[in-house]
């Protein structure tokens, strides 16, 4: 297990859905500033919610989903610069 390296994502600035769900609540609008490690968005998946964090700092370009949707995995939920 040491050779185990950490998750990254494939665009920092993207926040993806890693399993199929539906948005609770997103916890940003564009314009906002966040820090890395901030909480996102929630998503309910197979009975249970997720707090999606950011992975980096800066500011919200982009909120492709609101309360309500259906996500697949892999879907571009927010956009950081």
């Amino acid at each position: 297990y040491s050779e185990r390296k950490p998750y990254t994502p494939p665009r920092p600035g993207r926040i993806y859905s890693f399993i199929p769900g539906t948005l609770v609540e997103e916890l940003v609008s564009q314009g906002d500033t966040v820090t890395e490690g901030d909480d996102i968005v929630v998503l309910d998946a197979m009975k249970m919610k997720y707090r999606l964090k950011s992975h980096i700092s800066g500011k919200v370009t982009a909120v492709n989903v609101k309360h309500g949707d259906r996500v697949t995995k892999g879907a571009v939920m927010v956009e950081i610069a």
